[in-house]
């Protein structure tokens, strides 16, 4: 096999599993760096698109588009079901916490594992392959728990304690 060849393959194979190196990301961080994977997705996309109605060249020109096209929809498959993980374990965490605020009358909890943070807001990573941060403040009426996923985007859960009628009720 000539040199020419083994670079041809290597350019029609490298390219598409480089993106694979946005999995190592933190859940937040992914999130921001998929543009250029999406980016790479639609480049791809019309490529594919191109040279099946001009198909002069060998077959093997396709590839580098579908790859790529495969391997974006993985990342972003993989980005979705890590933070629908990451929501069932914080909603976890939400109902163990309400449990506790109710049965004691206040939500002063003790969260053992937790990193307290310098404003006062602890932080606690869940989810799977990508992990994603939960933030937890103790409010004077309840408390707030707030998953991250990326730039002000993310799920909130908010407990109150109303002590004049003695109910509890959510805000999500």
């Amino acid at each position: 096999m000539s040199v020419d060849r083994i670079s041809h393959w290597l350019f029609q194979l490298c390219p598409p599993f480089t993106m694979l190196y946005f999995l190592s990301s933190y859940g937040p961080q992914l999130w921001i760096q998929l543009s250029l994977p999406c980016l790479c997705f639609l480049v791809s996309f019309i490529s594919l698109i191109s040279k099946l109605t001009n198909f002069q060249r060998s077959k093997s020109y396709l590839l580098r588009p579908v790859l790529t096209i495969m391997v974006f929809l993985l990342l972003y498959s993989l980005a979705l079901l890590s933070y629908k993980r990451a929501l069932h374990e914080a909603k976890i965490v939400y109902d163990e916490m309400s449990e506790r605020c109710v049965s004691k009358d206040k939500c002063n909890i003790n969260l053992e594992g937790w990193k307290l943070r310098d404003d006062g807001r602890y932080i606690t990573s869940v989810g799977g392959l990508i992990s994603y941060p939960l933030f937890f403040r103790s409010l004077d009426d309840g408390f707030h728990l707030h998953l991250y996923k990326s730039l002000d985007m993310g799920d909130n859960f908010r407990m109150k304690w109303d002590e004049r009628s003695g109910t509890n009720y959510e805000v999500k």
